[in-house]
């Protein structure tokens, strides 16, 4: 990645998230999803920001997928 290379980033929106524990679960489950390069989880705000390689976003089925048996769901923000 070059020094001025824009990332790329989708927003979600996740009511659950209450806590630094919920965030870092949130967090690793994101990342795995292909083409995630980078998941930030906000309890404050509520909002999953993850960063992508490539010129498609991840879309909010790919992220719940990614969340199943947590007890989050993802909103598209």
């Amino acid at each position: 990645m070059g020094l001025f290379t824009k990332r790329m980033s989708v927003d979600f929106a996740v009511a659950e998230m209450n806590c630094p524990h919920c965030e870092q679960k949130i967090k690793t489950a994101t990342e795995k999803i292909p083409g995630v390069t980078r998941a930030k989880a906000c309890s404050t705000t509520k909002l999953l920001r993850l960063e992508y390689s490539g010129s498609v976003p991840p879309d909010v089925d790919a992220v719940n997928r990614a969340l199943i048996g947590s007890g989050y769901v993802a909103t598209i923000q």
